[in-house]
């Protein structure tokens, strides 16, 4: 905020998750400041779906680069399609991929 107070273009809601680094004091600061705060309802997270898309993408590319340690290459276990269940919601709009159970 102290960044933007310069700027013509001042956010006027910030959307957050309910996580206990948004205290009341922060919610109270941008109150303050005429700034709307707007937290989804809990335990929904898929109506968070753009920041949760934007974290998912993060951690898979961290994970491409990632380097496994004490198995050489080719043996690595691979997961097979027909290993993974896809569970749907929202009339196919959310999706879910697990493991099968063995």
């Amino acid at each position: 905020m102290e960044e933007a107070a310069g700027h013509d273009d001042k956010p006027s809601i910030v959307m957050h998750d309910r996580d206990t680094k948004f205290t009341r004091e922060f919610i109270a600061t941008l109150k303050a400041r005429g700034v709307r705060t707007n937290a989804p309802p809990k335990a929904s997270p898929n109506l968070n779906g753009r920041c949760e898309r934007a974290i998912q993408t993060i951690k898979y590319e961290c994970l491409r680069q990632f380097i496994v340690f004490g198995k050489p290459p080719d043996e690595i276990d691979t997961v097979k399609r027909n290993q993974i269940e896809v569970k749907s919601y929202v009339g196919g709009l959310v999706k879910s991929f697990e493991r099968k159970a063995a």
